[in-house]
């Protein structure tokens, strides 16, 4: 069978559920407080995007009665089951669409729930269609493929049903001659992640930004939360993280037996840079591991809880599909994460 019913359109709806993804416009004046008026959900409109990009992946097959996945096109980034925070009234049980979308193998993990357990997950690879794999996927086009995608998703994982989501949040840097856009950001009552995405580590290090946006990003909206906390008596977090997409083994440590981007010292540079200047980064292949897993268990692995968990490990770098970067004894080393600290930020669908 190369489809899946996944919702009937009793109501006819012209954009039906799981088919598009709403993103919010937020004002922008005076000019450069998007940010401030994201924090105060001060919204001009809203503008819709397919939850499968149409001209790159088309796998979701759509019309007055019904929405269906086509796996002759399918990539299982999973962003159309991602826009329904509770996966509302879907047609079959999520976990026999995952099966039928992702090989049995691979699932095995999930079935035993062994992720983030010191090996990198091997994601398919997807013969004859127009993108043969979910890294390919994240690995061009930035705002279109990994920026919206990471929107989508990241508001699924967020622990309250209440999440906000904003996409490309513009923003003033003070220390430097050019403005800013914020990628990716999330609300979720007591946390406020900030994305900063790049397609994969060479457009990384050949644009070479990322060493100011990161701690310029994190000053201005810092600024504008304290002023908002203060002003609601409130002690919401600021989080912001690099999301990398494309090869994943490229971000691995050096000297890890699987690491692919050795030539020019490239993974060296990255992790200098990243300790030099106190920056996160998270993989999209680790937040797929964890949208892949909160769909198959029907328990949402929580980024908000998380992340904070991490943060508070000693010498935290970065979370990739195989577990956690940290630097350990003057060295990069990746670290299985442990089922406790999981199963911690797992909370149950409604």
């Amino acid at each position: 069978m190369s489809e899946i019913l996944i919702y009937k359109n009793i109501d006819k709806k012209k954009f039906p559920p799981y088919s598009v993804i709403s993103i919010p416009k937020f004002k922008n004046f005076p000019k450069y407080t998007k940010f401030k008026n994201f924090l105060e959900n001060n919204k001009e409109g809203e503008s819709l995007w397919p939850s499968c990009n149409n001209r790159d992946v088309g796998a979701l097959e759509v019309n007055h009665y019904e929405v269906s996945i086509n796996l002759n096109k399918c990539i299982g980034c999973l962003m159309c089951l991602s826009s329904q925070k509770n996966l509302e009234n879907l047609v079959q049980e999520p976990k026999e669409i995952i099966s039928k979308i992702y090989p049995k193998n691979f699932l095995s993990l999930f079935d035993n729930k062994k992720i983030f357990y010191g090996k990198i997950l091997d994601f398919p690879y997807f013969t004859n269609r127009k993108m043969n794999s979910f890294e390919e996927f994240t690995s061009t086009k930035e705002t279109e493929h990994i920026s919206l995608w990471a929107c989508s998703v990241l508001n699924f994982l967020a622990s309250s049903k209440k999440s906000r989501i904003g996409k490309e949040i513009e923003i003033m840097k003070r220390d430097t001659p050019r403005d800013g856009r914020l990628d990716v950001c999330i609300d979720n009552v007591n946390c406020v992640f900030v994305g900063e995405c790049k397609t994969n580590l060479d457009y990384l290090l050949a644009e070479n930004k990322y060493r100011i946006q990161l701690p310029g990003y994190y000053k201005e909206c810092k600024k504008f939360l304290d002023e908002y906390n203060e002003k609601y008596n409130l002690k919401k977090r600021l989080i912001i993280f690099l999301i990398i997409g494309g090869r994943e083994t490229d971000l691995l440590p050096s000297d890890h037996t699987y690491c692919s981007s050795n030539v020019g010292s490239k993974s060296e540079r990255f992790y200098r840079d990243l300790t030099k200047f106190g920056i996160k980064f998270i993989s999209a292949n680790a937040i797929l591991t964890m949208i892949l897993f909160s769909i198959y268990n029907k328990k949402r692995l929580c980024w908000d809880i998380l992340l904070n968990s991490l943060i508070k490990e000693e010498n935290f770098i970065g979370l990739v599909s195989g577990g956690m970067i940290i630097k350990k004894q003057g060295r990069i080393i990746l670290k299985e994460i442990s089922r406790s600290l999981i199963s911690f930020a797992e909370r149950a669908f409604p």
